[in-house]
């Protein structure tokens, strides 16, 4: 069960609060303090016999079995074709019931932690969308993220898979894409409602017919089991992770499949993990 405690109004006070707390361990184990903070709204969950509080001391579980050969991949960071730090690919199954069947290459982006002697672990962050990329979040974390921050963590982003450079394509030609925003998003005439619906089908259909297989399986339960063979590749015990919007979905489902592998995981402007759009 995620716990949801009062934050601060904003993800970098959150972040800053949190890694106070870390240790000066090179796992990214942090200390006791509380796992899951969402920025907004502030509500708290308490646990239940079904689903049990995220602790800090509970031993972690073993990875899933028959997924040896992704967990066991070590990532190989080098420098990246354009800007600067450090990019690399790591693959997971196309299909996480089917690990012998077709695999997808995740693509990273690492800004290395500033004070290399005082490395505390990775952090690992998504921008939400859904469709954003998480590489070029990375790339500007000097903007949102404090030095006292990415100074001791790695800082990290990944493109969700079907996304950017990790196999990454589009699914409405230019056409398609303006009628689908021409489309009113709440209608309320039978030809609003019409003009909606075709647009969802064309946007559909071309991600059927563009993405193939992957289109299939780029669901955020996907997007959070490739989260946790991204953690154990570059060899941290626990996720530490900033989710933002979308990105919120994805760290609370990690949460849930992951309980005992969460270390600190902050969620700005959270989406509701029961629903497929934000709280109004």
């Amino acid at each position: 069960m995620l716990r949801r405690l009062r934050a601060p109004a904003t993800a970098v006070a959150a972040l800053a609060v949190l890694f106070a707390l870390a240790t000066g361990s090179t796992t990214g184990e942090p200390a006791t303090a509380p796992a899951v903070v969402a920025a907004k709204p502030a509500v708290r969950h308490t646990a239940t016999a079904t689903q049990p509080a995220i602790s800090f001391t509970q031993p972690v579980a073993a990875d899933p079995a028959g997924l040896e050969r992704f967990y066991g991949q070590r990532v190989a960071w080098g420098r990246c074709a354009r800007g600067w730090g450090d990019c690399a690919s790591v693959w997971v199954p196309l299909d996480h019931d089917d690990p012998e069947g077709a695999t997808v290459p995740i693509s990273l982006y690492r800004l290395p932690a500033g004070l290399p002697a005082k490395r505390k672990g990775t952090l690992f962050i998504n921008p939400g969308g859904p469709g954003g990329s998480g590489t070029d979040f990375a790339r500007e974390a000097h903007r949102y993220l404090g030095e006292d921050v990415r100074s001791v963590w790695d800082v990290v982003g990944f493109d969700p898979r079907g996304i950017g450079e990790s196999a990454g394509f589009d699914c409405l030609t230019d056409r398609d894409l303006d009628e689908l925003y021409a489309a009113d998003p709440t209608p309320e005439t039978t030809a609003e409602r019409r003009a909606l619906d075709r647009a969802d089908r064309a946007r559909l259909r071309g991600c059927l017919a563009r993405g193939g297989p992957l289109a299939l399986h780029m669901g955020t339960e996907s997007v959070a089991r490739d989260l946790d063979i991204l953690r154990a590749a570059v060899s941290d015990e626990r996720l530490n992770y900033l989710g933002v919007s979308y990105g919120t979905m994805i760290g609370a489902m990690y949460a849930d499949f992951f309980t005992s592998r969460v270390g600190y995981i902050v969620l700005d402007s959270g989406w509701s993990p029961t629903g497929s759009t934000p709280p109004t």
